[in-house]
């Protein structure tokens, strides 16, 4: 992991954004394109991007394929974990014991989307929402479109007071996308590599092919990560993209009070990330 020094030594050369003080928590709820960051550890945050349905780029073949594919594994895992054979059973406790131990930044970066997959949504009375690809034919060699054409503000949410201020919380975004572009792509083709070395058990009918399963799940896994980890270093250095930086009303009193992970979650309405957030804390407890 990079130093603190490390990234301070950056600057955060290239950071768009605005500072708008503070957000209440109505306004939170109702932005529909935001950046949560929630501190585990004194030490530590975990980065969630929370987006609506609306956002994603549904023309994309490559989404949909990608959705139809994670729905049938989800559903084919919701069987194995129903499953009264033994064999079954085995193997969810096996496979469960790998998943318990996947470090906590790979699921933050997976919860931002790649940057295709995301529509933009560009500023004006009648709001307009465009694919990447559409935004850059755009702006494109045109300097007069880009100053007309802007993208809306994505805001990010964080504690403030004596918990962590911003500088902390670039800093942390920073070292987050650059450990994820470092180490992802290269777990990836690991991953991929392993799948052939695993055939030879599909000519045993018996057993089903679990680690082939298994390496072919962690690397897209580790795609998804590094797709991530690429987006959240656009959004920190793409001139075109506008960061606000928002101190959330009340939280940074629900964190100082030492509240449970659980009342985090049910202050900032996040039910959806209790078990991952939860598992992050641990793995960092784990530490000191």
């Amino acid at each position: 992991m990079l130093k603190t020094q490390s990234a301070r030594r950056i600057g955060f050369v290239g950071i768009r954004s605005l500072s708008t003080g503070k957000s209440t928590l109505t306004e939170y709820l109702q932005d529909p394109n935001k950046l949560i960051v929630i501190p585990i550890t004194s030490r530590e945050s975990f980065v969630y991007f929370k987006h609506s349905p609306t956002l994603l780029n549904k023309q994309s073949a490559l989404i949909r394929g990608e959705n139809y594919v994670s729905d049938k594994c989800a559903k084919l895992w919701k069987r194995m974990l129903t499953s009264p054979k033994k064999i079954n059973k085995k193997i969810v406790s096996m496979v469960q014991v790998f998943l318990d131990n996947i470090h906590w930044q790979e699921t933050s970066l997976k919860t931002i989307p790649g940057e295709n997959h995301l529509l933009k949504r560009i500023r004006g009375q009648n709001e307009q929402k465009v694919t990447a690809k559409q935004y850059l034919n755009l702006t494109t060699n045109n300097e007069n479109t880009l100053e007309k054409i802007r993208m809306e503000p994505i805001s990010v949410y964080y504690p403030g007071g004596s918990i962590i201020g911003r500088d902390k919380v670039e800093m942390q975004m920073t070292r987050l996308y650059e450990n994820g572009i470092q180490n992802h792509k290269k777990y990836m083709w690991y991953c991929l590599l392993g799948v052939p070395l695993t055939l030879p058990l599909v000519l045993i009918p018996i057993i089903p092919n679990v680690p082939g399963f298994y390496l072919t799940y962690r690397a897209y896994c580790n795609w998804k990560a590094y797709m991530g980890a690429k987006h959240l270093k656009s959004m920190l250095r793409n001139k075109d993209t506008v960061l606000q930086f928002k101190q959330l009303e009340g939280y940074d009193s629900v964190v100082a009070r030492g509240a449970s992970m659980d009342n985090i979650v049910s202050f900032l309405k996040i039910d959806e990330m209790s078990s991952h957030l939860n598992e992050a804390q641990r793995q960092e407890t784990n530490k000191l």
